[in-house]
């Protein structure tokens, strides 16, 4: 089994997240890239005003070259 370091960020971790200017979300984002501190970031989906999430990797962390995909799954809605 494969474990990375993945670091999981709630809405109220990045205190105005969801301005329209961006500024706080992107030097958050800025200092997690430079700092390499998880290969793997979960971060609240703007577009779904924070119910959703996603999945950044940063591909310049050194466990990066470890991350795999697995097929597809069928979901039933």
């Amino acid at each position: 089994m494969l474990l990375l370091a993945i670091k999981l960020d709630e809405a109220a971790d990045v205190p105005g997240w969801d301005r329209e200017d961006c500024l706080a979300s992107q030097a958050y984002g800025d200092r997690w890239l430079k700092d390499k501190r998880n290969a793997v970031l979960v971060v609240p989906s703007i577009v779904a005003y924070g119910l959703e999430q996603n999945v950044i990797m940063n591909s310049t962390h050194g466990d990066f070259n470890r991350i795999t995909s697995t097929k597809p799954m069928n979901m039933d809605w």
